[in-house]
């Protein structure tokens, strides 16, 4: 299941929940191995592996509001360490379950009523009708430091792709580019990156500074690898305004062990 952006839909029809949308990294467990969206395997430590369920769930690594950078630093790793401790597996789905997604996810609680685990979260699914009350959800969570909510039509049964019935609502909007080349930094940032020259799936160009760590300055995502930034609308032209960058992509970044 991938997200589309959210617009506003007609809330009455249908049966649709709101959930947090956690920022980490996507995980599916297909019963016998833990995978990354582009479908590389991370290695969990034997422990984490031994708790899951004998049957497919879907999720986010997650460690924290605010905490990516170090739940990437924590799952990339080729020999997990002891930090997997700090990692919660957030669940938003149980594929190829029969029913809607309150029977989906039951699969998956009864499973840990009989066999507790410490890190595995069912994410709570709030039922929502009204543009009002999602909006007023999503200015809460957003206070709260999270990231946005996903709002999804929870009585169909388990689907995969891009759907119309499961949505992103977030502060910002997100692309994703190619980098293809660099510009050098002037005053504090001479001798390291001022920005970096991406290329969208479109052909246009796109320039990244704001957001950029020093560290990624010094060091920059390679020529070829997907980053993904985010930008407040477009201009008249169709190019994103103020683009600032915010990661390399989940998929891009785990490649090497490997967005």
């Amino acid at each position: 299941m991938l997200l589309k952006p959210y617009h506003s839909v007609d809330l009455t029809q249908g049966q649709w929940v709101w959930s947090e949308k956690f920022d980490g990294v996507r995980a599916f467990w297909d019963g016998h191995d833990l995978l990354s969206r582009g479908g590389k395997v991370i290695h969990a430590p034997a422990w984490f592996l031994a708790a899951l369920p004998p049957f497919a769930i879907d999720g986010e690594l997650w460690s924290g509001r605010g905490q990516f950078a170090q739940t990437v630093s924590i799952v990339r790793q080729q020999q997990p360490d002891s930090r997997w401790r700090q990692i919660h597996y957030q669940i938003f789905e149980v594929p190829n379950q029969p029913g809607g997604l309150k029977q989906r996810l039951a699969k998956l609680r009864t499973f840990l009523q009989r066999h507790p685990v410490s890190f595995i979260h069912i994410i709570a699914q709030h039922p929502v009708n009204r543009e009002q009350a999602l909006q007023k959800a999503f200015h809460q969570v957003i206070q709260r430091g999270g990231e946005g909510l996903v709002v999804r039509r929870a009585d169909l049964p388990y689907q995969t792709g891009r759907l119309a019935t499961a949505l992103k609502l977030k502060p910002f909007e997100e692309a994703e580019c190619e980098v293809v080349g660099y510009r050098p930094g002037k005053g504090k940032y001479q001798g390291k990156v001022g920005s970096l020259i991406c290329q969208m799936s479109n052909g246009q160009n796109v320039r990244l500074g704001s957001g950029l760590t020093d560290a990624l300055r010094a060091h920059p995502p390679k020529i070829g690898t997907v980053v993904t930034f985010k930008f407040m609308g477009k201009t008249q032209q169709g190019h994103p305004r103020h683009p600032v960058f915010l990661r390399i992509r989940q998929d891009a970044d785990l490649q090497g062990l490997k967005n």
